[in-house]
């Protein structure tokens, strides 16, 4: 697969003491440099989040929706890559991420590709105790598993108000094999 400009999107608030890890990660990835947008969508935070952001040469706009996927939805309207990804200012990017989620793209099939959060091993105690039970109620009722490699062919999102992706890392292929109203959610086909 040649490659293609990618717009990974980061909603944040309040987030300076989480973002730069995230953002050194990105800066980190095997990827061209030129490929890369990274859109910060900041919830008008109070503490140098936003400064962080552009000291890595982010993007910034502003939202007041005040949900993750209402800030998703407004970073998706204000990026230009091909490929959408979604990530949390808490996650830090493994060096082939984005080789890895993309590839998974040569089968005209494929319209999106995620995966669930995984804890970091130098998470606090408190941390790796969450993440365990996320992951044990994951694996008991999710389609998917860290671990699964299967193609995921129905899409359980959110049917309220806007697209609210749940996952950390959900990317998209911008409106090419999945086309996407983001206004007033309105399911015309099931996937």
């Amino acid at each position: 697969m040649h490659t293609m400009k990618v717009s990974i999107i980061i909603p944040t608030k309040n987030s300076a003491g989480i973002l730069e890890k995230c953002l050194k990660s990105i800066e980190n990835l095997d990827y061209p440099k030129e490929e890369l947008e990274v859109v910060i969508v900041d919830g008008h935070s109070e503490d140098g989040t936003v400064e962080i952001a552009r000291k890595y040469g982010c993007r910034v706009v502003y939202e007041s929706v005040g949900t993750i996927g209402g800030a998703r939805n407004i970073g998706v309207r204000n990026s230009s890559g091909e490929f959408i990804v979604f990530t949390d200012a808490d996650c830090v990017a493994e060096r082939d991420w984005l080789k890895n989620l993309l590839k998974e793209f040569r089968d005209e099939n494929i319209a999106s590709v995620g995966g669930p959060n995984i804890t970091p091993e130098d998470d606090s105690e408190f941390g790796k105790c969450v993440g365990d039970v996320f992951e044990l109620l994951s694996r008991a009722g999710a389609r998917y598993a860290y671990n699964s490699k299967e193609v995921v062919e129905i899409y359980s999102g959110s049917t309220g108000r806007g697209l609210e992706l749940q996952s950390c890392c959900m990317e998209l292929l911008r409106f090419i094999r999945l086309p996407c109203y983001f206004g007033e959610w309105e399911a015309t086909e099931t996937l």
